[in-house]
């Protein structure tokens, strides 16, 4: 069963590094929006007896995140764009996707 791939727009709080002298960190919301490919899940075998296919797709293909003044982020940094690309998928198919 192939399942649709989408859009999905969310909010986030993203950390930031400590700026001040006592440690705290700092979050800024940016809006994030991210379009994810469609999933065609494994087959391992076909109904006659022939060989099926790996999983394919379900990954998020573009990514967008918008500053609180408008702009965008770019390039977005290594560690904020795996949590994004975690939690677009996990928004994008707990909303029916």
């Amino acid at each position: 069963m192939m399942r649709r791939g989408g859009k999905v727009s969310f909010s986030y709080e993203w950390e930031q590094t400590p700026s001040n002298d006592d440690g705290e960190c700092q979050y800024l919301k940016v809006e994030v929006e991210a379009s994810i490919s469609n999933y065609h899940p494994e087959v391992i075998t076909q109904r006659n007896g022939d060989p099926g296919w790996p999983a394919e797709g379900g990954e998020v293909e573009s990514i967008v995140v918008t500053m609180p003044d408008g702009s965008n982020l770019n390039p977005i940094p290594g560690k904020l764009y795996d949590e994004l690309v975690e939690r677009a998928v996990e928004e994008h198919y707990e909303n029916g996707g």
